[in-house]
């Protein structure tokens, strides 16, 4: 939904924000909390599944490969325009793997291996449900 630009905008859509917590989550004056919440929960799943591959490793490589895969995003969120890069979605995301992952393993330890099962078949409906949502926004558009 981002790609709504022209090339003449892409010298001034271009901006890195290191400021931790600074003026990319302030709108009209105002701290936008729902924009912090929402870069930790869309990293929730990551954390879910990577605490799912990594079984028994080390917590620490889970949060590791959420920052590295949150400042991936980033880098490419500036190479190709479609949005500011900021330190503090780094951070949320990176927050938000950590949360998935410790969720994962209280379900886990509550539902032991079934737990897997029950995982695949959450997954599945979501994955549907999207493939679903972004065929409707692909026909709406159209």
């Amino acid at each position: 939904m981002k790609f709504n630009i022209t090339p003449a905008d892409l010298p001034h859509l271009r901006n890195i924000n290191l400021i931790l917590y600074g003026d990319s989550g302030i709108i009209n004056g105002q701290l936008d909390v729902w924009e912090l919440v929402e870069n930790i929960l869309i990293f929730v799943p990551f954390g879910v599944y990577a605490g799912m591959l990594v079984k028994e490793r080390s917590w620490w490589k889970v949060i590791l490969a959420g920052a590295g895969f949150s400042l991936i995003l980033e880098t490419l969120q500036y190479v190709f325009a479609i949005g500011a890069s900021d330190i503090t979605d780094v951070i949320n995301n990176t927050l938000g793997a950590a949360l998935g992952m410790l969720l994962w393993k209280g379900f886990h330890r509550i539902a032991g291996e079934r737990s897997f099962m029950i995982a695949q078949v959450i997954a599945t409906i979501g994955t549907v449900g999207m493939i679903g949502m972004s065929a409707l926004l692909l026909i709406a558009n159209a």
